[in-house]
């Protein structure tokens, strides 16, 4: 765990992608598990980027290919996201 509390992790080349899982707090409030890429050779200014997964979907395990994020979810989907972060793909995992 971390300060964001990531608890998984992708590399390769261009970049890395981490996540952390949905936590529900003892409050009763939930903090919805989150995505965040950082490419390592930056084309632009500030091109990391993070997406929050929907209340009650979890991430469970992350990729990183040379133009794409894979992350599957406690929802049994498998999300396609560019290295510029624009979800391409949904499709459900049986």
């Amino acid at each position: 765990n971390d300060y964001s509390g990531f608890t998984m992790a992708a590399m390769n080349l261009e970049g890395a992608v981490f996540a952390s899982p949905e936590v529900k707090q003892r409050s009763g409030d939930v903090v919805c598990s989150m995505l965040y890429y950082r490419p390592f050779d930056a084309w632009a200014p500030q091109s990391e980027w993070t997406q929050q997964m929907p209340e009650g979907e979890s991430v469970e395990c992350v990729a990183v290919g040379a133009s794409w994020v894979a992350v599957a979810t406690s929802q049994r989907r498998l999300r396609i996201f560019t290295s510029s972060g624009l979800e391409t793909h949904i499709s459900m995992i049986p």
